[in-house]
């Protein structure tokens, strides 16, 4: 439809327009929906034809008149006896309703059949207001109309034509939600027997992790899991935290904590007496992770989505409230970052989205670099990642240099000149000593280096990318950054050329927020950290969301990727040419498998009972 370009000073007029309109737009409605079935981009059992029953009264809300005046204007209509332009008016109130663009609708439309739903005219409305491609819709008068939801729900129900196969439902908003309890298990898988995850620092890692599950009352179908990373040794004092931990949590009402995220998560993480044991790092910090990755986890299965989906259709206020500023405002602020979301919100979100479920992001390969693998091993998988479609590849370094070129070179030899190479010292050196190892290996073309020194020492990863750079050797690091305050200075002191956010070290998914968003500010790309337990499985999620709601960019971006452990989750990543493909089933994909609890929970699992 065209533009109004002018206004009716009779009101009348404008009632007639705004019943056409609201036509118009669930025509437009049913037509793309029609046009998704018949391209057999969904099945047609799934369809849903709207019938809004309601109709005239929806009109009459609106526009603020009586039932019977739009029943007679809408006769009129139909009997073909009034002239319809595009100009809308009703005394004060315009309906935009051809504004609304097609391929926006199209795109709307899609997410409720991704998320399988039975969506009203209002929940199409609402998604339609939230988008900020609508500029001419007249946003602020349309809350006014909606501003009684409960009227307007009574004035919408749609009738759903029956399909074959059944559809998700919606979760009763009205359904209380508290936390009954916090289950925490020790799991670790023995790694260290192959040297899987062997580098410069950890000789002989066990993967493993604390895992949570919390479970709501009196809903035993419902359940957040939720991991943090951890190497073996050490795991039950980490459990222990999560113990120390779950009184906070238990009893919550979860919609309050969802609603209120920051200030809980400044709860966990500021509780007067064992904050003194941190604060926001270390063992503490690992176990806020796991609890905070479990409620994220029970948020998206509540709301029947995967987690990236999840963020991706929070409103850019919601998801930026979710967030604790606190020692980062000098940085970055809670309007900043709602700006950088809304800047996002065009036409090709959608498109970015698409392009996730289809081709999915780049992943690039840790697995041929391992330390304690020989080198029939690291050139055998070379081969075998280069078959798979993987253009990048990373290797440990820092125990003996010689080695270190033996084994560089091999790489090197192996892939080719065209794909990176990228070297990890997992803090073994002093700053100078990273300087003068790096420039050694600078025949073989290094991307970047990573964890060159302490993760600690700001200031000594400054002077290393300082000192690299004009070399075309990048620094990336951030696995073992204890907190955002951390990530703050790295970026303010120019010490990374790339982000390396882990799901588990930093306080879970509203602290790793608050990194994306600086990182987007200092236009510093994130290659997140994985491999290790369930880090795989989490980090996809985190940097889906970034591609599709944030950055929009994939250049010089990848996640890591270690095929190592994904049998034991419900749901393991999918890779297809070397890109993770985004999850559609619901949650975080943080679920460990019952069998595989039974066999590694330490030490009563059957594998460890074994060693005994």
């Amino acid at each position: 439809m065209e533009p109004p370009s002018k206004y009716s000073s009779r009101g009348d007029m404008g009632l007639k327009i705004a019943i056409n309109n609201v036509r118009q737009f669930l025509k437009n409605i049913k037509r793309t929906c029609s046009e998704y079935c018949n391209s057999g981009a969904i099945s047609r059992n799934d369809r849903f034809p709207i019938q809004i029953v309601n109709i005239n009264k929806l009109t009459a809300e609106l526009c603020g008149v009586s039932e019977s005046k739009v029943k007679m204007e809408m006769k009129k209509l139909k009997n073909g006896q009034t002239e319809t332009t595009s100009i809308s008016k009703v005394g004060r109130k315009r309906i935009d309703f051809d504004a609304v663009n097609v391929m926006q609708v199209r795109r709307i439309c899609h997410d409720f059949y991704l998320r399988k739903e039975q969506p009203t005219l209002q929940k199409l409305l609402d998604s339609c207001l939230a988008d900020n491609n609508f500029p001419r819709v007249r946003k602020e008068t349309f809350r006014k109309w909606l501003k009684s939801q409960k009227r307007i729900n009574r004035l919408l129900q749609p009738k759903l034509r029956s399909s074959a196969t059944a559809t998700t439902k919606r979760p009763n908003l009205k359904m209380s939600l508290k936390v009954e309890r916090i289950e925490v298990r020790d799991v670790r898988f023995p790694t260290s027997k192959e040297g899987h995850g062997s580098d410069a620092m950890h000789t002989d890692p066990d993967y493993s992790c604390a895992y949570v599950i919390v479970h709501v009352l009196d809903k035993p179908e419902l359940k957040g899991y939720g991991l943090t990373f951890t190497l073996g040794r050490g795991t039950e004092i980490v459990v222990q935290a999560l113990r120390t931990l779950s009184p906070l949590v238990v009893g919550e009402d979860l919609k309050k904590i969802w609603n209120n995220f920051a200030t809980f998560w400044r709860k966990l993480t500021s509780e007067s007496q064992l904050r003194w044991i941190g604060p926001e790092k270390g063992v503490m910090h690992l176990a806020v992770a796991a609890i905070v990755n479990a409620l994220w986890d029970l948020w998206a299965r509540y709301e029947n989505k995967p987690l990236w989906k999840l963020l991706v259709d929070l409103a850019p206020e919601k998801l930026v409230s979710t967030i604790d500023f606190r020692y980062i405002t000098d940085v970055i602020t809670p309007a900043e970052c709602i700006q950088m979301l809304k800047e996002k919100k065009s036409e090709t979100e959608f498109q970015r989205e698409a392009e996730m479920k289809s081709t999915g992001f780049l992943a690039y390969t840790t697995q041929v670099g391992w330390l304690g693998y020989s080198d029939e091993t690291v050139e055998s998988l070379c081969k075998d990642f280069i078959k798979k479609g993987f253009t990048s590849f990373k290797v440990k370094v820092g125990q003996n240099l010689s080695e270190d070129k033996k084994r560089c070179k091999l790489v090197r030899d192996a892939i080719g000149p065209e794909r990176n190479l990228m070297i990890d010292a997992n803090q073994r050196w002093d700053v100078e000593e990273a300087i003068d190892w790096v420039t050694q290996l600078k025949e073989f073309k290094p991307l970047w280096i990573e964890e060159p020194t302490s993760p600690d020492d700001v200031l000594g990863h400054s002077t290393i990318a300082k000192a690299l750079r004009p070399l075309g050797i990048g620094v990336a690091t951030g696995e073992m950054c204890q907190n955002r305050v951390i990530f703050k200075q790295l970026f303010q002191a120019e010490a990374i050329s790339f982000c390396q956010i882990d799901s588990c070290r930093l306080g879970g998914i509203n602290e790793i927020l608050s990194v994306y968003f600086m990182a987007k500010k200092f236009g510093i790309p994130v290659c997140p950290h994985a491999g290790g337990v369930g880090l795989c499985e989490m980090v996809q999620h985190l940097q889906i969301w970034d591609y599709i709601s944030l950055s929009g960019e994939s250049e010089n971006r990848m996640i890591e990727w270690v095929d190592h452990l994904h049998e034991h989750f419900k749901v393991p990543p999918i890779i297809r040419n070397a890109h993770y493909i985004a999850p559609t089933e619901p949650g975080y994909s943080t679920q460990i498998k019952d069998e595989s609890l039974e066999v590694y929970e330490f030490p009563n699992g059957k594998y460890w009972k074994a060693q005994v």
